[in-house]
């Protein structure tokens, strides 16, 4: 396991209780909840590729089961995985970048402050308001967050 995600795995498996660490490639699966009326299922695993580089170079996508759908059976806007060793699922662009493509991937030497997997997924679930995230054209619709440990998005005011 790369040393920042053995850092990060206590928060993690607290937050997602199901999460497991996969080799290869190195990646984070776990379940989260869908927007029922988006999808075509409540709830889908969903896999975090950890990047060499990771914690500097925040994660670049993350994958979802072949055969997820949007509600009424429209295909998702995803790449088939199998190129990177991932058979069985569709490879989802996703980066956290601000409104001029600049990232806004800002981790610390502290897991628990700054950006990591959590905060990551977070933004995958996070709803179309928020400011720090932009979504590729190929990423999916947002996936409701359910109020649990989720943490806010960046920038917001308490």
């Amino acid at each position: 396991m790369h040393p920042r995600l053995t850092e990060e795995w206590p928060d993690i498996v607290a937050t997602y209780p199901d999460a497991t660490h996969r080799m290869p490639p190195e990646r984070v699966e776990m379940t989260i909840e869908l927007d029922a009326a988006t999808y075509g299922s409540p709830r889908t695993p969903i896999a975090v590729l950890i990047p060499a580089g990771y914690r500097v170079t925040g994660p670049d996508g993350f994958l979802v089961p072949n055969g997820l759908t949007m509600k009424g059976g429209a295909s998702l806007p995803a790449s088939d995985a199998a190129g990177i060793g991932m058979p069985g699922w569709l490879l989802m662009s996703f980066h956290l970048v601000d409104s001029n493509g600049h990232t806004t991937w800002r981790p610390t030497a502290d897991p628990h402050r700054g950006d990591n997997i959590i905060g990551y997924v977070a933004s995958i679930e996070a709803p179309s308001t928020s400011t720090t995230c932009r979504r590729d054209s190929s990423a999916l619709p947002r996936m409701s967050a359910p109020p649990s440990l989720r943490p806010k998005p960046q920038g917001v005011v308490s």
